[in-house]
């Protein structure tokens, strides 16, 4: 079987896998040819319940990439944040820590933001660049780096050569 030839190959379309793919083809204005390998049958939102915190920085790069438009009306403000060791059900929670999610200027430090919103918003960054190949289901098993060359073996058969692999 021929070696398929991408400039990127990256292990993993979850949520750093996506932002990488699509921060990489911002910065390199859609010319890289990038591979993402996903375990999942494809390029479909995570089925996740987690809720993740969203700090700043975190927003201003989910901005840059095109993100944070989809996740804006689902994100929650966090304006205080309350640190205990007791249960919910404790009729009695004392606070150890309790700080202002605030910025100095009164803006809103951080959002809880729903998993599975996150994924689609990142994945819906990518649309159809005819630059991305999915290829999923699929595993890395193998591995083999010679000079200016890194090759991946999937569990199928299939090799795939790039000049960089990233695991996310």
């Amino acid at each position: 079987m021929a070696a398929k030839q991408f400039d990127v190959v990256i292990s993993g379309a979850s949520y750093a896998g996506l932002a990488l793919a699509r921060g990489l083809q911002q910065a390199f204005e859609g010319s890289l040819r990038i591979a993402l390998i996903d375990k999942a049958a494809g390029p479909v939102a995570a089925n996740d319940t987690r809720a993740f915190a969203i700090w700043a920085g975190a927003k201003n790069v989910l901005e840059a990439l095109g993100a944070w438009a989809a996740l804006d009306a689902l994100a929650e403000p966090m304006t205080s944040i309350e640190i205990t060791d007791s249960a919910l059900d404790d009729a009695l929670r004392p606070s150890l820590l309790t700080y202002s999610a605030m910025t100095s200027e009164g803006d809103i430090a951080g959002y809880m933001v729903p998993g599975s919103a996150l994924h689609e918003a990142l994945y819906g960054t990518l649309g159809h660049d005819p630059n991305i190949t999915w290829i999923a289901p699929a595993e890395a098993t193998g591995l083999k780096v010679e000079t200016g060359v890194v090759k991946v073996e999937l569990a199928d058969g299939q090799l795939l050569t790039a000049s960089l692999l990233v695991a996310a």
